[in-house]
């Protein structure tokens, strides 16, 4: 437990002042949603999901999974609305990995990526 109370302590002392010089002042659910990505460390479960060079490249894993967590904090009940929230919330877009709502994945490729990830 001392871990992660070290852990969340530096997130606050130091992630979050970092993220809001980037990207402007963070909201409390959003601060929520980087607690959770960070406690999640989600890059160790990313290998087995890698593109590993045969086929069609594949959309980010990490922002995938980061967005499928986005869902959750923020409460949003449908792909389709997290998606919207996504396009017209460029932090927390930013957030997930992607820089311009251009880069956002289309439904279906949210649906086979949890189906992947499941």
């Amino acid at each position: 437990m001392r871990i992660l109370s070290g852990v969340f302590n530096s997130i606050q002392k130091w992630l979050f002042p970092a993220l809001e010089d980037e990207i402007g002042e963070l909201t409390e659910k959003q601060k929520e949603f980087i607690r959770a990505v960070e406690a999640l460390e989600l890059g160790k479960y990313l290998g087995a999901f890698q593109w590993k060079g045969a086929g069609r490249k594949r959309s980010n894993r990490l922002s995938l999974l980061k967005a499928f967590v986005a869902k959750s904090v923020f409460g949003h009940q449908t792909t389709k609305a997290l998606i919207e929230n996504l396009s017209g919330n460029p932090a927390t877009r930013r957030l997930c990995g992607w820089e311009g709502a251009g880069e956002i994945p289309s439904e279906p490729t949210f649906s086979r990526a949890f189906e992947e990830f499941a």
